[in-house]
């Protein structure tokens, strides 16, 4: 698939005569090889529901990639999610995956989900996005998404696992921008945990940035390892609005710095060479800066005001070629934490009239 765009797709299933209702693939269903290079959606909606008769005990709503299943080998180069909305409702509602769903090997380019709303009334398993096989990405960019769970009194206990990513296998991320995503479940939830990792998952150059975060007191996290699993992050951003709820684990989950990490908190245990605990990183709002993927850009210097302090932070061992926009790195005299790259700043020189 080249060059494909699909618009207004609208998709609304409902429970017959009060059994469950799914919803696979908004837009694509992809259960065999493909190769995919310069794909957009815009404008999906999913609606899965129970119809008239409702059966809570026995019936649930399920919604699995509300923009895109994967069930076999997938490469992609260039493939965009806008304005999508995923909502499961009635009984026991799910959504694994509102934006995409992958339980395959996955090569993914350039890769994005962006201006997304996705909503059960249960239970979210990887609210923008699913993995349950090797992944690995190279400017992957999840953000400006609202994502709820609502309870109500036909569900049972709401919980959420994952509502940006839930990862259970191997998920290697590079050039990652997770950005201006605002997480909500009720306080009768059991958890809400945002970025949740139950395996390997590997960030690097990687931007969690201007998370909004409001769940159950104690179980309320943006990231969270779960027992046995494993997060590695080089060159790379955690920011909340709760800088205390950043990092969490459970048993013999780790959280493991290669360095030069940044964290507005101390939850992280950042503390190897480079990392910097209870700092402000700048990071602006997600926006189009060029590029195929939207980035959230460092606050650069302007005169006398100081910028990130991300900026020439980073290290440049393992740090990639080249920013999520294509942007060399590095610019300064070391690679910026995060995914964006602040380019140098040049100076025109004006002549004379007439020179």
């Amino acid at each position: 698939m080249t060059n494909t765009e699909v618009a207004g797709t609208n998709n609304h299933v409902s429970g017959y005569s009060g059994g469950a209702s799914y919803v696979y693939g908004g837009v694509v269903y992809n259960d065999d090889y493909a190769t995919i290079s310069g794909f957009s959606a815009t404008g999906t909606s999913n609606l899965a529901d129970l119809g008239s008769a409702p059966t809570p005990s026995t019936t649930a709503t399920y919604i699995y990639g509300g923009g895109f299943y994967n069930g076999d080998y997938l490469t992609v180069d260039g493939l965009s999610l806008t304005n999508l909305t995923a909502v499961a409702t009635g009984g026991d509602s799910y959504v694994y995956g509102g934006a995409f769903y992958n339980s395959s090997l996955a090569i993914l380019d350039n890769t994005q989900a962006v201006d997304t709303t996705v909503q059960a009334d249960h239970y979210i398993y990887g609210g923008l996005f699913y993995n349950s096989d090797y992944m690995t990405a190279n400017g992957f960019t999840l953000g400006n998404a609202h994502i709820s769970v609502l309870g109500g009194p036909d569900a049972s206990t709401p919980y959420v696992d994952g509502s940006i990513i839930y990862n259970d296998e191997m998920m290697n991320v590079v050039n990652g921008t997770i950005a201006s995503v605002s997480s909500i479940a009720p306080s009768s939830a059991s958890y809400l945990w945002a970025i949740e990792t139950s395996y390997t998952m590997q960030l690097t150059n990687t931007t969690i940035a201007n998370q909004a975060l409001a769940g159950p007191g104690a179980g309320t996290w943006l990231i969270w390892v779960d027992t046995g699993g494993w997060m590695g992050l080089r060159n790379s951003i955690v920011d909340s609005y709760l800088p205390t709820l950043n990092c969490g684990v459970t048993g013999t989950g780790q959280i493991v710095s290669s360095g030069n990490n940044l964290d507005n908190g101390t939850s992280c245990g950042f503390t190897k060479v480079g990392d910097l605990e209870s700092t402000n990183p700048m990071v602006l709002a997600l926006a189009n800066n060029g590029g195929p993927v939207e980035t959230a850009a460092l606050q650069p210097v302007v005169g006398s005001t100081a910028g990130s302090p991300a900026i020439d932070a980073g290290t440049n061992v393992g740090c990639p070629s080249t920013d999520a926009r294509g942007v060399v790195r590095p610019q300064g005299s070391s690679c910026d934490i995060g995914s964006y790259e602040v380019a140098a700043q040049g100076y025109w020189l004006a002549a004379p009239t007439g020179k």
